[in-house]
Order: structure tokens, then C-alpha cells, then sequence
């Protein structure tokens, strides 16, 4: 069972229990296919945009289910998404959005499936559908969903199986790709078996999380007046930070989001630095590059002193 969600447990979770995917340094394999690891942090740590995306195509293809299995007139799942038949069909596809609205079961499984992103509850408006109908891709037949989703749709509405059958399962690694802006063969296959791992891994074992407690809520800038910035980013040559200037002479640091150590509480976090800081220095036998550290020590506690000093929130 997996401890907590997290980027490393995740990954863990991924290769424990299928020999398709394995990690070595920065190269995240699946099947034959090498993935850098930034890109797979990147979906991981930016994973609140993605599982909304997620979830409003997964609602679109269940209204468009509803609608052709109660209305035998015009058929319209197998079609969509497209960009082309969303402008044709642009009224009607708004009139089916609007009968799913006054559905009870389709609002209540609305509901939860949202929730369970850890997001808060959320609906599917109508610019938001048509926007994922016009999607260029693969048609909701291929959208993959986890066991989980799949009972909420069994209690729901049962017949909606004949349609979403999640064959394949290979729809949203479409999307992933796309917005990762690559385009390399291969790579949709493998953003698929990764994400489609990542949504069991959320849905199953964290429903109702966060996503951005890895994130530490840190998504933004954060500027400390009178002293300098504190700038998240998603690699920093494997430092934890990195010291940058800024126009005007500003000082800054860059912080490294996928460092493990941004999932443990702010003060934890200065423990473990602290500790780390003290053992590499106790580690140094030369004399010269001690005395080197020891000086950067006594300025850096200077200029504790003088920001705390001057330090006004």
C-alpha cells in the first residue's frame, strides 16, 4: 500500500507491480519507450490542470452517451470529439448539455467524480464541453477511467458501458501530449500508460486530495519585501535551490518543485536543511575549504540578522 501521494510513491506505485515501466536516473521508461523525467514531473506536479481536463471530458463523453441512448434520432458519441462536427452541430450538442443538466443522476455523478480530483466540487459548463468536443483525437470510446469511476457509472447509468467502453484506453494521452506541446512517435503511447496509471493511482488510492499538497501550495512567486523572491520551478539542475539576479540587481532563488523535500512541512524542511548543511561541512577535512565554509556561514547568519531585523511582512 502506498504511504502517501507523492511524486516518488507514485513512481514506486507505477513500477512495483508492472514490468512495462521502470525507472532509471532521469529516464522513465515505458514499455521500450524513454521518457525524460522532467515530463513526467510535470504532469505529476501540474496535475490539478490536467485531472479538470480530465474530468470534463469524461463528463462531455457521458452526456453524449446519455443522449444517444435515449434519443435514437441523432446519434452524435461516435463522432466526437471533432472540431468540425462540433461547429456543425454546435446548437444541437448545446441542447444536449442543457437535458444533461436537468438529469439527477447525471448531476450527483457530477458531483463525485469532480470531488474526487481533491479540487473541490466542480460542473462542466457549456464552453467548457463544447471545448472539449473540439478536441482533434481520438473518440470517447478509447477514454480510459479507473475501477472506481467505473462502479459510480454502474450505479448511475448502467447502459452507458455500450458506449464507453474505454477500449484501448488510449483517448487522453492525446491531450497530455498536446499540451506538453510534443509531438515525438511514441510518446502518446506512453504519456497514455503513464497518465492512465497516475488517474488508478489518484482515483483508487487518494480520492479527494489535493493534488498541490506536493506543491506545498508554493504554485506562484513569492516576493519577500525589501529582500528579494522565492521562484518554484519545475527543475533546478538537480539542486534542491539556485541563486539567480534579477533586473535591477535583485537577488532571488529559484526552488526546485519536484525535490522531494517539498513534501514535508515548511519547518520540517528547515530541520532537514539545517541537518544536511551540518553533516556535508563536518565531512570537510581540508583546512582551507573549511575555513571557506565556516566564513560563508558566519555571513550568511549576518544577514539572518540584519533581514530579520529589517523584516516586515
Amino acid at each position: 500500500m502506498t504511504d502517501k501521494y507523492s511524486y516518488p510513491d507514485f513512481i514506486e506505485y507505477c513500477t512495483k507491480n508492472n514490468n512495462s515501466f521502470r525507472s532509471e536516473n532521469e529516464i522513465f521508461w515505458s514499455n521500450r519507450i524513454p521518457v525524460p523525467s522532467i515530463l513526467v514531473k510535470r504532469v505529476f506536479f501540474s496535475s490539478d490542470t490536467y485531472l479538470k481536463e480530465y474530468v470534463h471530458h469524461l463528463l462531455a463523453g457521458t452526456i453524449l452517451a446519455l443522449n444517444d441512448l435515449s434519443h435514437s434520432e441523432e446519434k452524435v458519441f461516435q463522432s466526437l470529439p471533432d472540431p468540425e462536427v462540433t461547429h456543425i452541430k454546435n446548437d444541437f450538442l448545446k441542447e444536449i448539455w442543457n437535458d444533461a443538466q436537468g438529469i439527477d443522476k447525471f448531476k450527483e455523478f457530477e458531483r463525485v467524480v469532480s470531488s474526487m480530483c481533491g479540487l473541490g466540487a466542480f460542473e462542466l459548463n457549456v464552453d467548457d464541453y463544447l471545448g472539449c468536443l473540439s478536441h482533434k483525437g481520438k473518440k470517447y470510446d478509447r477514454l480510459y477511467y479507473p475501477e472506481v469511476v467505473k462502479q459510480l457509472i454502474e450505479e448511475a447509468f448502467p447502459k452507458v458501458f455500450n458506449l464507453l467502453k474505454r477500449s484501448n484506453g488510449d483517448m487522453f494521452g492525446n491531450v497530455v501530449v498536446e499540451r506538453l506541446n510534443i509531438y515525438r512517435s511514441g510518446f502518446s503511447d506512453a504519456f497514455t500508460a503513464i497518465f492512465n496509471r497516475f488517474l488508478d493511482f489518484k482515483f483508487e488510492l487518494f480520492p479527494n486530495v489535493n493534488p498541490l499538497v506536493v506543491n506545498q501550495g508554493q504554485t506562484e512567486i513569492v516576493t519577500v519585501r525589501n529582500i528579494g523572491f522565492i521562484e518554484p520551478v519545475e527543475y533546478a539542475g538537480g539542486n534542491w535551490w539556485n541563486p539567480v539576479m534579477q533586473q535591477g540587481g535583485a537577488i532571488g532563488v529559484e526552488i526546485d518543485l519536484n525535490h522531494p523535500i517539498n513534501t514535508l512541512p515548511p519547518e520540517e524542511q528547515l530541520h532537514l536543511l539545517l541537518l544536511a548543511l551540518a553533516k556535508e561541512e563536518m565531512f570537510i577535512f581540508n583546512d582551507e575549504q573549511k575555513m571557506a565554509v565556516e566564513n560563508y556561514r558566519f555571513r550568511v547568519s549576518q544577514e539572518l540578522r540584519i533581514t530579520c531585523k529589517n523584516f516586515k511582512h
